[in-house]
């Protein structure tokens, strides 16, 4: 016998890898579940497996995410292709999904069909999901990165969804066309530039983190572009990052006039969700 999932575990343990981060990468290698790790940690570790484990750990040492080495990340229950070129998707901007899952509700008491506009898609997850938990919307996504659009469009596939969510390369709204949207989302990057970057995004792709000197360079470009829209989305809903709630506000404040806005906290009590509706 070569070593067994207790041993192989502890190993990754004593070199500073998380019980659960080994557990879930270990699962990966053997292709069950985190569960059958736990239930039989007896099991005999194949040397070809080990071995594949180990560089994964190796990975995980150098700051890849569990999610960056697997390729593979869930959110809002659902599982996503995920590389280099696209941002892991976060748990906070699920409540972005929420949010827009709640305006969809409001204007289908008006309207049947819903469009939907995401700009800065990176992996498509936030379209994919709306798509799934709603009926009779669809969407544009769009990015600038051609990268990433592709990651995208692995993530269309996957859920059979090509005949609602469209993808276009573009900066912002400059390649929409005719704006005919009901609802923008946007996570848009917004770290500022000379932000110390956490070990969970060190290793992402940083034209989906930066934005600019305070973070808001995007936003702000975003806000001017719709301030020129008219009819204007009945709604905006954006992510934003810590702290930057008062910036969003005196942003929102120079571009708009009749419009409402709202602000949302994540799991730790920090505003990072703004809903704003136009009264065209």
């Amino acid at each position: 016998m070569f070593k067994n999932i207790s041993e192989v575990l502890l190993e990754a343990k004593d070199l500073g890898i998380s019980l659960l981060d080994a557990e879930i990468l270990l699962a990966n290698v053997l292709k069950t579940s985190k569960e059958q790790i736990f239930a039989y940690p007896e099991k005999e570790v194949f040397l070809e497996d080990y071995l594949k484990f180990k560089s994964f750990i190796k990975k995980r040492l150098d700051g890849f995410s569990v999610a960056a080495i697997l390729k593979e990340k869930e959110f809002y229950g659902f599982d996503f292709y995920v590389s280099k070129n696209c941002l892991i998707p976060r748990p906070e901007t699920e409540i972005l999904v929420e949010k827009a899952l709640e305006c969809i509700i409001i204007l289908q008491n008006n309207k049947k069909n819903v469009k939907i506009l995401d700009i800065g898609t990176g992996s498509g997850c936030i379209p994919v999901v709306i798509a799934m938990k709603s009926d009779y919307s669809e969407f544009l996504a769009v990015d600038k990165s051609r990268k990433a659009l592709k990651e995208a469009k692995k993530n269309i596939v996957r859920y059979d969804l090509e005949s609602r969510i469209y993808l276009k390369e573009s900066d912002l709204l400059k390649n929409v066309g005719d704006f005919d949207f009901d609802i923008i989302t946007a996570n848009l990057p917004y770290l500022p530039e000379k932000q110390m970057l956490d070990e969970s995004v060190v290793k992402e792709p940083k034209m989906a983190l930066i934005g600019g000197k305070d973070g808001m360079k995007f936003y702000g470009k975003l806000f001017k572009q719709i301030s020129e829209l008219n009819p204007k989305p009945k709604y905006l809903i954006l992510e934003f990052g810590y702290g930057q709630a008062e910036l969003v506000k005196r942003a929102v404040n120079k571009y708009f006039i009749d419009f409402y806005m709202e602000l949302y906290d994540d799991l730790a009590g920090i505003p990072r969700i703004s809903v704003i509706e136009f009264f065209n």
